[in-house]
C-alpha cells in the first residue's frame, strides 16, 4: 500500500476540477458532484460494469459546510497506479466541506468514506484537498497522493 506520498500527474482531471471548485465557490447552499467522479479523481480506473455500479450511486450533495451521499455499499476489485487492490465505498459518504477562496476540503467522518485495502494493508480516505493545480489526498494507514493538474 502507499507508505509515503505519492505524486501523479493526472492534467486530463483538470477541467473537471476547476468546474468543481467553482461550482462549489458560487453555489455554497446546494452543489451536486457524482460519485463516480469522486472515484476517479482518486487515480482509480472504472471499468464499465464498474461505472454503472457508481452511476447508481448518484450525486454527493453539498451544503454550507458538509457533504453526504447514500445507496449499496460498494466492493470492487480496482487497479491503481498498476497495483490490484480492493475498493469499498461505504454506504454512506459524508463529511464536512471547508472552503477557501483557492481550495475546497472534504473531510470524511470515520466509517463514512471510501477504504483501499491489500491483504493486511488498509487505508482510509480522510481528507481531499482541490486546488486549482493539484488535488492532496489523505489516506490514514496508507500515507498520501498528490495529483498534479498541470
Amino acid at each position: 500500500m502507499l507508505l509515503s506520498t505519492v505524486r501523479v500527474a493526472r492534467p486530463e482531471l483538470r477541467d473537471s476540477v476547476l468546474e468543481l471548485v467553482q461550482h462549489l465557490q458560487n453555489t455554497p447552499e446546494s452543489a451536486l458532484f457524482p460519485v463516480v467522479a469522486l472515484v476517479r479523481l482518486l487515480g482509480i480506473q472504472v471499468a464499465p460494469e464498474f461505472q454503472t455500479q457508481l452511476t447508481e450511486r448518484g450525486e454527493i450533495h453539498f451544503t454550507q459546510d458538509q457533504f453526504r451521499n447514500s445507496g449499496d455499499l460498494i466492493k470492487r476489485r480496482v487497479r491503481l497506479g498498476g497495483v490490484e487492490m480492493n475498493l469499498e465505498v461505504a454506504a454512506e459518504l459524508r463529511g464536512i466541506l471547508h472552503r477557501t477562496e483557492d481550495m475546497i476540503r472534504l473531510t470524511f467522518d470515520k466509517g463514512h468514506s471510501v477504504k483501499l485495502s491489500k491483504l493486511v494493508l488498509k487505508a482510509r480516505l480522510h481528507s481531499l484537498a482541490v486546488h486549482s493545480d493539484h488535488i492532496d489526498v489523505d489516506l490514514r494507514g496508507g500515507g498520501g497522493l498528490r495529483i498534479d493538474l498541470v
